[in-house]
């Protein structure tokens, strides 16, 4: 893709092709070069024609806006579709570079279409946006940033700083104030001179890690990868490694609290946290503390899972661990005996002597519970959490959401979100 910047060498062209080129390849994040008057010059993507209604669609900045950029500033905002986007100015050259869209976590395309119809959309354009929708790729924020990071030193030869990104909540520069009030802070007009976001996303990514944790699912990623699109907020000004660091012992901390929870000596759990808390300090790049906190979490579910599952057969412990991988699936007992090589009753029959469970209920009661910690952190309909989870019908989650939380999906979010549970 040719670009169109500052007089440029045609080494330097053939070397922006070579990494635009290579980011699309790995990433298959859209490229789109458009001039001055939004007319589109050149593209890389599949559907470029459709990227760009995406773009013009909802796009809140105006050329006039991005014209008046200063010091090379790129733009960043997040639409109504939840598709996320960074432009950035070629001032020189009168045009602008659009990288995106992405998803900040992953959607349905029930979900899409239902905000499809919000944009009041003819029915053949709603068919081949949703015919787009699985070459959208699902970039959490924070690694979208990664990506426009390499995009910007590729244009400008230089670091960009993500303070200088321009957001649809770009509030005026202000000076910090030295006594900060609670109010101040829930008045997200004020957040961006306190360097905090004005949304810290859901927390589904955070809750879902340390119920992982607290029953020692071995299956499932650490937080770090998983595509919720939470944005963290500023832990440490202008110091990314101390950043790095406050974040991931902050979070050792929570992930200690959950291992207690799930049957972990409060001694060892504790004593192991002290442990990485110092390898954390000890950390030189934010590329260890990264790699270090995988370590911490996996370390902290292996030791919860032994304890929960010491006094289960290896059989048994398989069936757990399956059922774990397998959660959002059908997951059925003919399937498990099959990968087992045993036949029903006996399978049935030792899960029960060693857990006091059938496999059944075992399987619906770990379903259930991913479903509380959806209708808690997220605003999933009841219909999209049910097929999230592979029940064959809405009723019927309904039903045995009920039989095993004792109330139905909605009543059980108002009395999550309640002003007595929230306090």
């Amino acid at each position: 893709m040719k670009n169109s910047h500052d007089p440029l060498s045609k080494d330097f062209e053939s070397h922006l092709t070579f990494l635009f080129n290579n980011i699309h390849a790995t990433t298959k994040i859209s490229f789109s070069l458009f001039d001055k008057e939004f007319h589109l010059l050149s593209s890389l993507s599949n559907w470029k024609n459709y990227v760009s209604n995406f773009f013009f669609l909802n796009c809140p900045f105006t050329p006039e806006d991005l014209a008046g950029s200063k010091a090379h500033a790129p733009f960043y905002f997040s639409d109504v579709l939840h598709l996320n986007w960074f432009i950035f100015p070629l001032t020189a050259s009168e045009s602008f570079l659009v990288f995106g869209p992405v998803f900040e976590t992953e959607v349905t395309p029930v979900y899409f279409q239902k905000k499809l119809d919000f944009q009041n959309m003819s029915v053949s354009s709603q068919i081949r946006f949703l015919k787009m929708l699985k070459d959208i790729p699902v970039v959490p924020y924070m690694q979208f940033q990664q990506y426009a990071a390499m995009v910007y030193y590729g244009l400008y030869n230089r670091n960009l700083d993500s303070a200088t990104i321009i957001s649809t909540h770009q509030a005026t520069k202000e000076s910090l104030a030295e006594n900060i009030t609670l109010s101040e802070l829930m008045n997200t007009s004020n957040n961006q001179k306190y360097h905090i976001p004005k949304s810290h996303g859901s927390q589904l990514a955070e809750k879902t890690m340390l119920e992982n944790v607290r029953c020692g699912n071995v299956t499932a990623p650490p937080y770090s990868d998983m595509n919720d699109g939470t944005v963290v907020g500023t832990l440490s000004n202008h110091d990314p490694l101390r950043q790095a660091k406050n974040l991931i012992i902050t979070q050792t901390t929570l992930i200690t609290r959950a291992a207690v929870d799930g049957g972990m000596p409060s001694e060892a759990a504790y004593s192991l946290s002290d442990f990485y808390i110092q390898q954390v300090e000890l950390c030189n790049t934010e590329n260890e503390v990264y790699t270090l906190s995988g370590k911490i979490y996996h370390t902290f579910v292996k030791q919860v899972h032994e304890i929960r599952t010491q006094n289960y057969s290896p059989i048994v412990r398989f069936i757990c661990t399956y059922v774990e991988k397998h959660i959002f699936e059908v997951i059925s007992l003919n399937t498990i005996a099959s990968e087992l090589g045993y036949n029903t009753y006996y399978l049935t029959t030792l899960f029960k002597k060693d857990t006091g469970k059938n496999i059944k209920n075992y399987i619906l009661e770990q379903k259930i519970a991913l479903a509380k910690i959806f209708l808690d952190t997220t605003s999933m309909e009841v219909q999209e959490i049910s097929e999230r989870l592979a029940f064959h019908s809405v009723s019927y989650f309904c039903t045995q959401f009920k039989k095993y939380a004792g109330e139905t999906p909605l009543s059980y979010r108002k009395t999550v979100h309640s002003p007595s549970k929230t306090l």
